[in-house]
């Protein structure tokens, strides 16, 4: 009973990703699914749950355990529990997850500014080849995708349709400018802090969950 599994795809969401996987028995396709994980999962962490899926597919799972002299019973939970860096004791991960959270802070402040309503984020992702390819059809370079975008929208010109591109990144970067500062010089006081876990920690609750509009 040979298993095997393949990774089918990965998107990216709010709080993570979800990546949709296949099993297999013997080549014989025997599972479809698709399963969500924390944006702090790891490639390892990701891989050994869809096998664990895939095993279940084929073997029984194992009884669960019996709780009931647990039951009606008060624990007390650990307040750091829910903290971001719980667990982490290596100050090197715990500067790159703090990076991270940076970045996903920007994200946030930018749609709290309405900036997203204004500059959708399918547009922002794509806005470093349009303006590249704007720029060389204004300086008289022939651009495929100017005018293969201008040609579906009606009474729109590949000469207006670039200089949209144009304006529309302008606009954007002047109106949050003052939010990709702050997240440089974030970034820059994370990378100077001392190579300790705790001095991290507490330039995250202070310094990055206090990081507003």
């Amino acid at each position: 009973m040979a298993l095997s599994l393949k990774i089918i795809s990965k998107a990216d969401t709010d709080n993570g990703f979800v990546v949709e996987f296949e099993g297999y028995q013997d080549e014989e396709k025997i599972l479809d699914n698709a399963l969500h994980f924390s944006r702090f999962s790891t490639p390892k962490q990701v891989l050994e749950v869809c096998m664990e899926e895939v095993q279940a597919a084929v073997a029984p799972l194992p009884d669960s355990p019996d709780l009931s002299a647990m039951l009606a019973q008060e624990y007390e939970v650990d307040p750091e529990l829910g903290h971001p860096l719980y667990g982490v004791d290596d100050p090197a991960q715990a500067k790159s997850r703090v990076e991270s959270l940076i970045a996903a802070r920007l994200e946030r402040l930018i749609s709290e500014s309405g900036l997203v309503d204004r500059y959708p984020g399918v547009e922002r992702d794509t806005w470093g080849r349009q303006i590249e390819e704007a720029l060389n059809y204004k300086e008289g370079r022939e651009s495929a995708f100017i005018a293969g975008v201008a040609n579906t929208r009606a009474g729109e010109t590949p000469e207006m349709f670039a200089d949209s591109i144009l304006n529309n990144a302008s606009e954007f970067l002047a109106a949050a400018a003052p939010l990709f500062k702050s997240k440089h010089e974030l970034a820059c006081a994370l990378d100077a802090l001392p190579d300790e876990v705790p001095g991290i920690k507490e330039f995250y609750d202070n310094q990055v969950l206090n990081w507003s509009v």
